[in-house]
Parts: structure tokens; C-alpha cells; sequence
């Protein structure tokens, strides 16, 4: 893929590391020609962390965090994948005793065929219209996004991508008129096919607000699903 890779390998310790992502960070800043970041990670972690010889490196604060503020790679994949574990638990399916050993036709897994969707990143806030009745961005957008693009030819990952372009893209002016701020939306999958929805006419016009007293019409009853 023409990359240009760089190795670090070796049990490390947590200012190793750091030492390590600050080389990597100053490389890139060399380089305004870089079209795509990918940083991998192999070793041992839990739920929002890296395992390094003497501590934890957390994900978010000590890794992610150092890349998006770089003007370098600002509009350009970063793409970091984490070979490590998330937790304790173990996904088994007890399989019945028997002459022979049965494999499952259909495995499950738990934790499989999940998509969660948030209206900010990790450690940000998520804001509301200024304007009364009108709800919160994140679900004005996906609502108009729903309505336009839920055709069921489009995969509602490619979807929920043009959502983040959309709200990441419109600049919110907080209530003093003095300053505008930003917000990042961001989605996790584990699904294991391509999702299509299709909108029908029992979709309301108009997104819930999020307001007390809302019905929040925004039911899975009016979308029909294919997979």
C-alpha cells in the first residue's frame, strides 16, 4: 500500500512509549505530504488501555489525543488499530458431549452485531440549537440524514460517515454570539453485514428535541430493516 513503516518492538515502559509517539509525531510533522496515518498497537490492555511494563496507557488521553490536534493530519484518515485485549471475559459456546465434536452452524458471540452511535468524542460535549423546539444537532442531522439517505441501496455505515462530515462541518455559535464551537460524532460496529434501512411515510417530519415531555417518534417500527 506504499507506506512508509516504521518498528518499534521490545516490552516497553510507559515513557518509552511516549517517547516513541512523540518520534512518530515529530516524523509526521516533517512530512506535509502525508495522506494517511495508521498506528498499530500489539500487546496485552483492558477496557480503554495498553499494558506497558510499568503502567497503563490510555487510550484516549495518551495516544489519541496527541494526533488530532496536529494541523499535519488535520482532514486525513487516522486509522489506529489496538491488539490487545478489552477485558476478562471470554466468548464460549458450550458445546454438548458426544462421540464427535459439533461445531455451532451460527456463532453469536457476545458483543456481536452492535453499532453505537454518539453525538460527541470521548471527554466532549454535545450541544443543543439555539433555537427553542429545535432539539439537539446531532439528531436534527441524523434525522435529515435518515430521511434523504435511507433508501435502502445505502449501508447505514455510510450513512452515519456522511453525518459525521455534516455535523463536524457546521460551526454552532454559543449563546453570547461570541464564539463558534465544533462538534465530532463518532460510531463504534461490530455488525457482521451490511445494514440497509429504508425510511416509510410513518417517519415524523421532524427529529425529537430531546425536550421534557417529548414522545420521541423516532422508533425502529418506522424503518424497515434489510441486512
Amino acid at each position: 500500500m506504499r507506506f512508509d513503516v516504521k518498528s518499534y518492538s521490545g516490552e516497553m515502559k510507559f515513557s518509552t512509549v511516549v517517547e516513541n509517539l512523540e518520534a512518530v509525531l515529530e516524523e509526521i510533522q516533517r512530512n506535509p505530504l502525508i495522506s494517511c496515518f495508521i498506528c498499530m498497537f500489539i500487546g496485552h490492555g483492558g477496557p480503554g488501555f495498553i499494558n506497558t511494563a510499568d503502567g497503563k496507557l490510555d487510550i484516549h488521553e495518551n495516544i489519541l489525543s496527541k494526533f488530532m490536534p496536529q494541523d499535519c493530519l488535520k482532514g486525513k484518515p487516522k486509522i489506529f488499530i489496538f491488539q490487545t485485549c478489552r477485558g476478562t471475559r471470554h466468548n464460549f459456546d458450550s458445546l454438548a458431549c458426544s462421540g464427535t465434536l459439533t461445531v455451532p452452524t451460527v456463532l453469536n458471540p457476545e458483543g456481536s452485531d452492535m453499532l453505537l452511535c454518539y453525538a460527541s468524542w470521548q471527554g466532549f460535549v454535545s450541544y443543543c440549537v439555539n433555537t427553542k423546539g429545535k432539539g439537539t444537532c446531532y439528531l436534527q442531522e441524523l434525522h435529515s440524514m435518515l430521511r434523504k439517505f435511507a433508501d435502502g441501496t445505502n449501508h447505514l455505515i455510510d450513512i452515519l460517515t456522511v453525518l459525521n462530515r455534516q455535523v463536524s462541518s457546521s460551526p454552532i455559535m454559543n449563546s453570547q454570539r461570541t464564539d463558534y464551537f465544533y462538534q465530532m460524532p463518532s460510531f463504534e460496529s461490530s455488525l457482521r453485514k451490511k445494514l440497509f434501512l429504508l425510511v416509510d411515510q410513518r417517519m415524523p417530519e421532524t427529529a425529537p428535541t430531546g425536550d421534557r415531555g417529548d414522545s420521541g417518534d423516532f422508533q425502529s417500527s418506522q424503518l424497515n430493516v434489510n441486512v
